[in-house]
């Protein structure tokens, strides 16, 4: 029997950055396991794309970030589209300074997190081991801190140095969200908790009382839901 008169209910967008160091700092060795990090990482969301998880269209952004900064592609991709090609170690020193307002300048609904059939606020992963050289760090990432698609992202931040660790928690304004490893081994693992820890997130939406992990570290900002009805995007 064919229903001619049905109509499909256009998905919304779900948009996974990735904000990769890769700057001279990282050893051979954890490019290798960024590498096979992202490669896991690309598998399990291909896995929730083919469950229809959510009802979502799930994509995928990488910022490169070293002596330059450079997007993977132009634009969020679907992930059944991606096919993951390992970067290269050594690109200078990180600019944390021009990686931010190169993530800035793309969160926004006249760049990458533009959608015509709706969108949730993104899920935002760094991935470091580098820590910041610029003096003013709040100056740093204060434009971030203004960008309105930022403050409602669900934001992590994972690192294997611990001299990083204080500014990235500032960064993200999350202190538990950000995670400290002490070998290389561990990157892949963790980062996979992270990804089906914030689709629990995004899966919960708004419900009060049950957005943030229940941590040891109290909570100081107020819960921010993470889906919102179109119209709230029309200035952003």
């Amino acid at each position: 029997m064919v229903y001619e008169d049905i109509e499909m209910t256009p998905t919304r967008d779900q948009v996974f950055f990735f904000v990769l160091d890769t700057s001279t700092g990282i050893s051979n060795e954890r490019i290798i396991a960024i590498n096979h990090a992202m490669w896991e990482a690309i598998l399990l969301l291909e896995q929730y794309q083919a469950e229809d998880w959510l009802g979502l269209t799930i994509k995928v952004a990488v910022l490169e970030c070293g002596r330059t900064t450079r997007w993977v592609s132009k634009m969020p991709e679907a992930v059944c589209d991606i096919i993951w090609e390992d970067i290269a170690p050594g690109n200078g020193y990180i600019s944390w300074y021009e990686g931010i307002l190169e993530l800035e300048s793309q969160l926004s609904r006249r760049a990458m997190m533009y959608s015509e059939t709706g969108m949730n606020a993104p899920v935002i992963v760094f991935i470091t081991n580098t820590p910041p050289i610029e003096q003013d760090w709040d100056k740093t990432i204060e434009p971030l801190h203004h960008n309105t698609w930022f403050k409602h992202a669900i934001k992590y931040a994972i690192t294997s140095d611990h001299s990083s660790l204080e500014s990235l928690e500032e960064l993200i304004g999350m202190p538990e969200f950000c995670y400290e490893l002490t070998n290389t081994d561990q990157l892949c693992g963790t980062l996979l908790d992270v990804l089906k820890e914030a689709g629990t997130y995004i899966a919960i939406g708004a419900e009060p009382g049950r957005f943030w992990r229940d941590k040891d570290i109290p909570v100081q900002q107020p819960v921010e839901p993470v889906f919102f009805p179109d119209d709230i995007w029309d200035n952003w």
